[in-house]
């Protein structure tokens, strides 16, 4: 079971890790995907320097459907890290 997570921005660099601790309190996480993007700082500057910065959704797959109910019986948001 996968389910996407979104308004990740507020996590940073860490929302995967943060993710992988929340949700592991419900039952087994076989994997969390948060893709970060690259931004381009100045498009008009001769050496064009790329910047990273955290990605603002990702996926969650859980071990088992009955695991996935679970988490989205919580509703449509939910708290993560205080965030």
């Amino acid at each position: 079971c996968v389910f996407i997570v979104r308004r990740l921005g507020t996590l940073g660099f860490q929302s995967r890790e943060l993710l992988l601790a929340h949700y592991t309190l419900f039952g087994e996480v076989s994997q969390v995907l948060v893709p970060h993007s690259k931004a381009i700082r100045d498009r008009n500057a001769k050496a064009q320097h790329l910047r990273i910065r955290p990605g603002s959704f990702g996926f969650v797959v859980m071990g088992d459907p009955e695991t996935c109910q679970r988490v989205l019986d919580l509703g449509k948001e939910q708290e993560v890290s205080g965030q």
